[in-house]
């Protein structure tokens, strides 16, 4: 508290964060190598309110728990010296999981509105403080790529040529209150 009697406050985290990698390559014959990659990635940070519950300035602040992950698996074959095939299979995730503060709704402090989500109240003053937030609150953005692909390279004499095809299929499903 100042002298004009405003309070400063902070908003405190807690974060947990880490990564995986993992990598395998195998040479199964002269002709024939095989590799595998995965990368995951993990971030979760608490939703500051959690500490305080007292304090409804922290009510602003999201946390999350995200999850990502990334799996490639390749081959490549030599048929001869000037034919050489590559093949790819690729897995990519994630669910990013944003956690909202839960605290009051208006029907609890006596305001007649309806809410979409329980426990939760945005109030924004102008030049002023706020509780809650439109993207603060609880959300989940799942996605899932599949990749597959095949190419095939030809080197004859001083050309080369490659011929392939890559097929992709993306999922999305989103929910979020905002």
């Amino acid at each position: 508290v100042d002298e004009c009697g405003r309070v400063t406050t902070g908003t405190r985290t807690a974060d947990d964060s880490g990564q995986a990698v993992g990598r395998v390559d195998y040479q199964f014959s002269e002709k024939l190598s095989f590799f595998g990659r995965s990368v995951v990635n993990f971030n979760k940070i608490d939703v500051p309110h959690t500490f305080d519950t007292n304090d409804l300035l922290n009510t602003t602040t999201p946390g999350f728990d995200n999850l990502v992950q990334a799996y490639t698996f390749g081959s490549t074959y030599l048929f001869n010296p000037n034919t050489i095939n590559s093949f790819r299979l690729a897995v990519n995730r994630s669910a990013i999981h944003r956690l909202g503060a839960s605290y009051f709704q208006p029907s609890e402090v006596g305001i007649k509105a309806y809410s979409y989500l329980p426990d939760h109240t945005i109030v924004a003053v102008t030049g002023g403080f706020s509780i809650g937030s439109g993207v603060g609150n609880e959300a989940r953005f799942p996605t899932t790529t599949y990749q597959i692909g095949d190419d095939v390279s030809l080197v004859r004499g001083a050309h080369q040529v490659s011929v392939g095809g890559n097929l992709a299929h993306w999922r999305s499903y989103s929910t979020a209150n905002v």
